[in-house]
């Protein structure tokens, strides 16, 4: 344990000095050339904020996943009113950019720099937070009057040491789950809209847990526990590779919530998931979509995401992955549902082996439409915006020199707006819109 310790401060060290010492703030209006009449028409309904969260880092700089995982939280977004674009950059004051830039708290606290604040938002309680799920959340205030992202502080949550990057939000309360690697062990909390503690379940774990996100359903709770190891090499330095253990099976861990009783599904062998598409859940069985990884190594940026059937069969307690082979050609990530025609469809970020990427649209395993965006990168994930009952896409994108671009997809014609926005922009991961009331 001392040396998964000691190997992630280098990597967190690595950063510290090599970023800048100022915070980023930018807050520009963007001039809008070249559209038609109709996406400006298309414009003027769209009144609201997108907002992209990621790691403060220049995309061809990025070399492992700890690299992306561990840049410090940045917001890039951008507001639109009555068909005018305002963009916005911030970074996120963490504990760890706090650190890096000598604003030490005043309190005698010891700041945490595993605290990002980089994955994901949360809106709960008609506040936004910022999400990391080895952290407490920060909240963050989107000023839609002076088009302005302001860091308010972390919100410290009672009985847990970290909050997820994916908790679920119910009715009446947020549920979340805090792993603890040195005791094996996965707690499920319930927290009121004044982040209240209504409950909590524990989980133990065969392997030390890394979960990144989880199944919440009515009647049951899913989460899946992998196992790592490290490869450790002394010369000629000290460096190691974390990366998942494919030999040892994957284990879903199933909580049947009206009897609390816990079953266990083993795969044949290890696999990882980052994020969950899609539950359908009957007596018998549970039907699970998500991108499933076979290899995974923290330590470069190699992931092929293959996005899957799982079927939790809770008359057997087996489990069984289905494929279609189409599906099988792509790399996807950040499935996002949208329900259309009645049916809850999972829009998906694809890459194919050209490294080209555009969106894949699926309902269950069935391919329905792919939309290509050629030399562009999608930045991250999209949101899904419905005008007039029409889905819309609306993302960053950038090109092979970073410059970026705000884009707005028919899902529907296929029918394009790109908004060069004449600078340069960072990868990121999850995303939010809000609407303008």
């Amino acid at each position: 344990m001392f040396v998964l310790l000691w190997l992630l401060y280098t990597q967190i060290h690595a950063h510290m000095f090599s970023l800048p010492k100022k915070f980023v703030s930018i807050s520009q209006k963007i001039e809008i050339k070249h559209i038609d009449t109709e996406s400006r028409e298309i414009l003027q309904k769209l009144n609201g904020f997108y907002g992209l969260i990621g790691p403060d880092l220049e995309r061809k700089k990025i070399k492992s996943m700890f690299d992306l995982f561990m840049g410090n939280g940045m917001i890039q977004g951008i507001f639109i009113e009555n068909g005018e674009l305002t963009f916005v950059k911030n970074e996120i004051k963490t504990d760890k950019r706090n650190l890096e830039t000598f604003q030490l708290p005043q309190k005698k606290i010891f700041p945490n720099i595993m605290g990002v604040a980089n994955t994901a938002f949360l809106q709960w309680n008609d506040k936004t937070y910022a999400l990391f799920e080895r952290d407490h959340p920060y909240e963050i205030h989107i000023n839609k009057e002076t088009k302005q992202i302001e860091t308010v502080g972390k919100k410290k949550i009672e009985g847990l040491a970290h909050f997820s990057a994916h908790p679920k939000i119910k009715h009446t309360y947020v549920e979340t789950i805090d792993y603890d690697v040195l005791r094996k062990k996965t707690t499920v909390f319930q927290y009121d809209h004044e982040f209240r503690l209504l409950s909590s379940l524990e989980i133990p774990m065969k392997y030390f847990p890394i979960i990144h996100d989880f199944i919440s359903t009515r009647d049951s709770m899913v989460c899946l526990n992998s196992a790592f190891m490290w490869n450790i090499s002394i010369l000629p330095r000290l460096t190691g590779k974390f990366q998942l253990d494919t030999i040892k099976p994957g284990i879903f861990f199933h909580v049947d919530r009206n009897t609390g009783k816990i079953i266990r599904y083993y795969t044949e062998k290890g696999i990882y998931i980052f994020h969950y598409a899609d539950v359908y859940e009957t007596e018998n069985e549970m039907e699970i979509y998500a991108p499933i990884y076979e290899s995974l190594d923290f330590s470069n940026l190699k992931l092929e995401g293959k996005y899957r059937k799982i079927i939790l069969d809770k008359r057997t307690n087996k489990i069984h992955i289905e494929k279609n082979i189409e599906l099988e050609k792509w790399n996807v990530e950040f499935p996002v549902p949208f329900l259309h025609e009645n049916k809850k469809k999972i829009l998906l970020r694809c890459v194919d082996t050209e490294q080209n990427t555009g969106f894949m649209i699926c309902h269950k395993l069935k391919i329905e439409k792919v939309i290509f965006f050629p030399g562009k990168c999608i930045c991250g994930e999209p949101s899904i915006v419905e005008i007039e009952e029409i889905p819309y896409a609306v993302f960053f994108t950038v090109d092979n020199n970073d410059n970026g671009f705000f884009t707005i997809v028919n899902i529907i014609t296929e029918q394009k707006i790109e908004i060069n926005l004449y600078m340069k922009l960072q990868i990121g991961f999850h995303a939010i819109y809000t609407q303008t009331k």
